[in-house]
């Protein structure tokens, strides 16, 4: 910018000078002196020429350093560097990370915790409702006693009985939808019932599971309910078959097995 000052003033005396030579050689009339003052303008003349392409030259160069500089105080304001001046280090232990990391381990571990004291209530609720199944048992048997009787009371009075027949199978298909839904739930499996009278098989599908073919297959026998082998069986950690086998429990078996999908599922899903 200084240069261009300068070069701007030596312009503005070289125009001063020339203005001043004309004004003598138009007083003077001698040839000589004339020809001698027009060759010094001519000599002005192309040295401002020069002066002049060289401050255009100069003001060009100095237009593209300040749009440079401007585009490079853009990028820093971007967060932008030059990689070859610029070294930007990376922390190994990222305190920002190790704290997201920790909030994430605190959020699991509190979930997880909440998970078993909720399976442990569940195991409660679950010896609770095979303690009181025997008397709630009895009350359903008499209930649809109840309904039987008086559905053949209004047979006697007349009557149709097909369709008091067709009204029973009804209410006892309901009655029974709305049972295994109830254990769905409630525990989280749900039940299939079929095989011999005398021994029937139960199939258990828990609600967690991940293939549709994945269940547990029970039977009835002399000393209770027997785990049959299944492929989603074999699949189970052998250390959940310790509430089965030694502490002869199935509600607590179960409630295992549901709690491990459940985990299988929420922290690898």
């Amino acid at each position: 910018a200084e240069r261009t000052t300068a070069l701007e003033a030596s312009l503005r005396a070289a125009r001063e000078e020339i203005k001043e030579l004309r004004a003598r050689s138009a007083a003077m009339t001698p040839a000589t002196v004339l020809a001698k003052n027009r060759e010094r303008a001519a000599r002005l003349e192309a040295r401002l020429e020069a002066e002049e392409a060289k401050s255009a030259g100069l003001r060009r160069h100095l237009e593209k350093a300040e749009r440079e500089l401007a585009r490079y105080e853009h990028e820093a304001a971007k967060g932008d560097y030059n990689p070859a001046t610029t070294k930007v280090l990376h922390l190994k232990m990222n305190p920002a990370a190790r704290a997201r990391a920790q909030r994430t381990q605190d959020a699991a571990a509190r979930e997880l915790a909440a998970l078993r004291e909720e399976n442990e209530q569940l195991k409660k609720e679950l010896q609770q409702q095979k303690a009181n199944t025997s008397s709630d048992g009895n009350t359903s048997i008499m209930h649809h006693s109840n309904e039987l009787n008086s559905s053949r009371l209004e047979g006697s009075s007349g009557v149709d009985s097909s369709k008091l027949n067709q009204r029973l199978k009804e209410m006892f298909k309901e009655q029974i939808a709305r049972f295994r839904e109830a254990v769905y739930l409630l525990f989280g499996y749900k039940l299939d019932m079929g095989g011999a009278h005398a021994r029937p098989k139960l199939r258990l599908r828990s609600m967690f599971a991940e293939n549709e073919s994945d269940d547990l297959l029970f039977q009835w026998g002399k000393g209770g309910l027997e785990l049959c082998e299944t492929d989603f069986a074999t699949k189970i950690d052998r250390k959940v078959f310790v509430y089965l086998h030694q502490c002869n429990s199935v509600p607590a078996f179960l409630s295992n097995v549901t709690l491990n999908l459940f985990e299988a599922q929420t922290f690898q899903g």
